[in-house]
């Protein structure tokens, strides 16, 4: 025991002495390279620009600080600018760009700086991201259907929280114009209930259904984007069509009588995996709004927020009255027509893909 326990010890004793000895080389280095970009200054000034570049290079590459990269690329661009090789400076403000593609310029950058990395268009030329959040469902009856007297009992329907996620691409096509593209793995929830009203006759239900479906999907979300404005904050709109692949669904049925008179009826949950009484397409219209936050400049988180109105009949109607459905024989429930209306709420983030290409009035 005393052998494990001064194993232990060694181990730990061993691990620091790593990390301290890891630690002072990344701080050894990083000193190295602020005096080298120091100097690299001193030389700029005093007109002596060869080897510049060459000094900075591996400090680029790990070393610097996010604040001293910045400055040490703008060094070797203006460098190359000095020394009148342009193919060089063109190719280290690409570069620059593509490490700081929403940078602003300011009034301390030298003019001739300025000159170049306007003569640059940098854009979105894609986004790629990742979404997801919650939902609620509510299914819209158009015609009742069941197997007991309509006018003597009454169907209400209700939402339950759901969830998707799924992935982004977004085509970046004017500054505040998006077409984008989604695929989500979609889960949404509803409750059924079928209340009895007063009986008059015999085929008047006096029982009580209740019916909680769990609906698993593909959705396809195509649409357009507006910007409402430009900055950090940027609130926007959303219109478009969504297609939805029904993958299937679990039923928890259960039918009972209030007056107590008989057992409860219930039983294990109901698949409609295999089952053709469910569209296998759902088409819906969609419109949302949203807010974009670019915390990081390079990203943006996003909340969302649509609405999906369906346009097309969730239940299959050729098929509801399947003769072996234990929802109509042993529960006495079958389904409404009915379309399926969804809101998403939504979190999000976007990695924006930049270009940056040389415009035309530029030399």
């Amino acid at each position: 025991m005393n052998n494990s326990i001064g194993m232990a010890r060694n181990t730990v004793i061993l691990s620091i002495i790593l990390f301290t000895v890891v630690t002072l080389q990344a701080n050894s280095q990083s000193e190295e390279c602020v005096i080298q970009l120091q100097e690299a200054e001193r030389l700029y000034t005093l007109g002596q620009v060869e080897g510049i570049p060459q000094m900075l290079e591996d400090c680029i590459a790990e070393g610097f600080n996010k604040e001293e990269r910045l400055q040490a690329y703008k060094l070797i661009i203006l460098t190359y600018l000095t020394d009148d090789n342009m193919r060089k400076a063109d190719s280290a403000m690409v570069d620059f760009l593509k490490r700081y593609p929403e940078y602003e310029i300011n009034v301390a950058d030298p003019a001739e700086f300025v000159y170049l990395k306007n003569s640059y268009k940098t854009i979105p030329s894609f986004s790629i991201g990742v979404i997801g959040g919650t939902n609620f469902t509510f299914p819209y009856s158009v015609e009742q259907f069941g197997v007991h007297n309509l006018e003597s009992a009454s169907g209400n329907y209700t939402t339950a929280p759901g969830f998707q996620a799924g992935l982004s691409v977004i085509k970046y096509l004017t500054p505040r114009f998006d077409l984008n593209l989604e695929i989500m793995f979609q889960q949404s929830m509803y409750n059924y209930t079928l209340t009895p009203k007063k009986l008059t006759s015999t085929f008047d239900p006096n029982y009580k259904v209740e019916i909680f479906e769990t609906m698993t999907m593909l959705s396809f979300p195509f649409s357009f984007t507006v910007d409402l404005t430009k900055g950090k904050w940027k609130p926007y709109l959303r219109a478009g069509i969504v297609g939805t692949y029904y993958l299937g669904s679990s039923i928890d049925a259960k039918r009972y009588y209030p007056d107590g008179s008989l057992d409860v009826v219930s039983g294990e949950n109901i698949s409609t995996a295999d089952m053709s009484y469910r569209s296998e397409l759902n088409f819906y219209a969609q419109a949302g709004a949203g807010l974009k936050f670019d915390y990081t400049g390079k990203g943006y988180f996003l909340l969302d927020t649509r609405f999906l109105a369906g346009f097309t009949k969730y239940v299959n109607a050729e098929n509801r009255l399947d003769p072996h459905s234990d929802l109509i024989f042993r529960y006495r429930y079958t389904d409404d027509d009915m379309y399926i209306n969804t809101l998403y709420i939504s979190l999000g983030w976007i990695y924006p893909i930049y270009v940056s290409k040389k415009q035309p009035n530029f030399n």
